[in-house]
């Protein structure tokens, strides 16, 4: 689930969002995606693995990533619900 934090700021350069990760049993590499920028995520509660391209994370509350969004990559949250701040910029 992805809250927008800045949707009626005009002529951005980066889009900031709230996001929540629910568990699940799916693997998430098969819904792995990409778009264009960059992104910085920043793990607020829970834990999550994040996958970008053939590389695997575990975030913790307070561990932050940045990298090309262009690769493909997918979350999946740990033991339970995860939220993070990730910011793309174009």
């Amino acid at each position: 689930r992805y809250e927008h934090l800045a949707p009626i700021f005009k002529n951005k350069k980066m889009e900031p969002f709230l996001v929540t990760v629910e568990p699940k049993d799916t693997d998430p590499r098969s819904h792995m995606n990409s778009h264009e920028g960059h992104e910085f995520d920043y793990v607020l509660e829970g834990s999550m693995r994040l996958f970008i391209d053939k590389q695997e994370l575990l975030m913790q509350p307070g561990d932050a990533v940045y990298y090309n969004a262009n690769h493909p990559h997918a979350m999946q949250a740990e033991g339970g619900v995860c939220k993070f701040l990730a910011v793309i910029a174009k």
